[in-house]
């Protein structure tokens, strides 16, 4: 703890940022491959089996992914009428569908991301966009799947 106590100002709350977030990741991780009964280095050698061109499709799709669902939030936001900025309602939208579904508590976490980085719509307008964000998505993939069961 001294050597912590050595660093000072902003740096000192970025490395306990980082630590904070770095340390629960690696115990995951180690969860997840020792209860899968991996080796360490059967996970290192799948990885190096897949080409350099499958990683940047799979970069290039992600980012593709995120542009959608930037747009789809930016579509909400006109059709409430939020008044926010189109560029902050891509990226906050981006960022909270990223995050919620990365934790798994999609409409929760939604809710209070897009309350933390839009604090003017409140938690009722953060809850709003969020439940037709998710009603409207919800009623496009059923759509979709409908169409999908019917071609084939």
């Amino acid at each position: 703890m001294r050597a912590i106590s050595l660093i000072q100002g902003p740096l000192r709350g970025a490395l306990l940022r980082q630590t904070l977030f770095v340390v629960p990741s690696l115990a995951l991780a180690w969860l997840c491959v020792s209860n899968l009964g991996l080796a360490p280095s059967d996970l290192a050698a799948g990885l190096a089996d897949v080409s350099a061109t499958r990683w940047l499709a799979g970069m290039a799709f992600t980012a593709l992914g995120f542009w959608v669902i930037g747009r789809y939030d930016l579509l909400v936001h006109r059709h409430l009428a939020t008044g926010i900025d189109p560029t902050r309602a891509r990226r906050t939208g981006a960022a909270a569908i990223a995050i919620s579904q990365t934790t798994g508590f999609g409409l929760v976490v939604g809710a209070l991301v897009r309350w933390r980085l839009l604090p003017q719509l409140g938690m009722p307008g953060a809850l709003r966009l969020v439940a037709l964000v998710s009603a409207t998505f919800i009623a496009a993939w059923a759509i979709l799947a409908s169409v999908a069961v019917l071609l084939t």
